[in-house]
């Protein structure tokens, strides 16, 4: 299971990757809506996706990776950071268009996403899938968070990113991820089936399965974040 959980993260690595355009070719407004997008879906859901999770394994080693994460996001204020990234962009953008334009815009393609991803990601959030989302999120974190960190500093004029500076050494927690959730993995399996090898199969294909739906429904979050930032083809 845990070959099939890399195999995942670096899938949706990929993914994002292809997703993000340079940065310099951007307009300040929609960087701005990149932002906006990901800060709706961060700053709400994140901690709870952490402590849903953390309610519901069953092995030391994932309610260690969980605890230390909570903790970290708690005494620094993650949530804080972000908006002291958000606070800027809003105020230096102010002066050249309408903010609830802007917001109008974000809400039109992050609400449905919300309501419909979000809301899944959210149910899934404990045990295995809990400790597989948040391996998807971490190690896909490697490759959007400097991207973000470059917007924010080169077209936002964002002089605050401690958010950035925090979030783009995850190196650890990306590889802490993929190894709580393979062992919560082989855990759950162990209970469900002992010695049963057919039984065994059976979960690990279903098990698979919906784990392959939950990086479904991520590309589906960050397409929609990241579709703000799309440059306009030139004829």
């Amino acid at each position: 299971m845990k070959q099939f959980i890399t195999e995942q993260t670096e899938d949706l690595k990929q993914f994002i990757t292809e997703l993000l355009p340079d940065y310099n070719n951007g307009e300040p407004s929609d960087m701005l809506k990149v932002l906006l997008a990901y800060d709706m879906v961060v700053r709400t859901n994140f901690i709870l996706w952490l402590m849903l999770t953390n309610g519901n394994v069953q092995t030391a080693e994932a309610k260690q990776v969980l605890e230390e994460n909570i903790k970290c996001q708690i005494e620094e204020n993650h949530p804080q950071l972000l908006l002291n990234v958000i606070v800027p962009a809003l105020q230096f953008l102010a002066v050249f268009y309408s903010i609830r334009d802007q917001y109008e815009d974000v809400d039109a393609v992050m609400l449905p996403i919300v309501a419909r991803e979000i809301r899944f990601l959210t149910q899934k959030a404990a045990s295995v899938k809990g400790l597989f989302l948040m391996a998807l999120w971490e190690n896909s974190s490697l490759v959007f968070i400097p991207w973000l960190n470059e917007i924010s500093f080169h077209r936002l004029a964002i002089s605050d990113g401690k958010y950035f500076l925090i979030h783009r050494e995850t190196d650890i927690n990306a590889t802490a991820f993929i190894e709580a959730a393979s062992v919560e993995f082989e855990s759950v399996i162990e209970k469900l089936a002992k010695s049963d090898l057919k039984r065994r199969r059976y979960y690990r294909g279903q098990m698979s399965i919906e784990l392959g739906e939950i990086t479904e429904s991520l590309k589906r979050v960050f397409s929609a974040i990241f579709s703000f930032a799309k440059v306009p083809q030139t004829v």
